[in-house]
């Protein structure tokens, strides 16, 4: 099953985690980056969050 990690690359989270390595111990397929955003980045850039959703299926 694909894994689909996106988080706000100046949060807690891109200073204190490698996210994508970190969920490379449970999933095979993972894939994601930091984005430039806030704390609900749904809310804040939906287009984006949802450009990565369609990248993210185009494959499965």
């Amino acid at each position: 099953m694909p894994v689909l990690a996106l988080w706000d690359a100046k949060g807690v989270v891109a200073r204190s985690f490698d996210l994508i390595r970190d969920w490379q111990e449970r999933a095979k397929d993972v894939r994601g980056m930091a984005l430039d955003y806030g704390y609900f980045l749904p809310e804040e850039k939906p287009a984006d969050v949802l450009r990565e959703l369609r990248r993210l299926l185009a494959g499965v």
